[in-house]
């Protein structure tokens, strides 16, 4: 009888844990909002004008990626994305057209 009371309280648990979607972590829907809005902010950006840049973010750090047309893209690119509320740190890999 204590073996079965047992083994009930154990399915029951197994079935609680399975009917509990796993949620998708804070920090990467967090990072997927910022990733978003510092794209938007750099394509709707006149002095940066450009859809070749790639945008990763992680804890608050963005890297930016890709091709611009001259070094003042890429300056206005890290103020750009320097200026979007939560982002901590920004890390330039763009480089320059040839």
């Amino acid at each position: 009888h204590v073996a079965h009371e047992a083994h009930v309280k154990h399915v029951a648990s197994v079935k609680a844990k399975a009917a509990k979607p796993k949620a998708v972590k804070k920090t990467t829907v967090a990072a997927a909002k910022k990733t978003t809005t510092v794209k938007a902010a750099l394509i709707s950006d006149e002095k940066v004008k450009s859809a070749d840049i790639s945008v990763v973010t992680h804890k608050g750090e963005v890297q930016l990626s890709g091709f611009v047309e001259n070094q003042g893209q890429i300056e206005r690119a890290m103020e750009v994305a320097s200026a979007v509320a939560g982002v901590k740190r920004v890390s330039n890999e763009l480089s320059l057209k040839k």
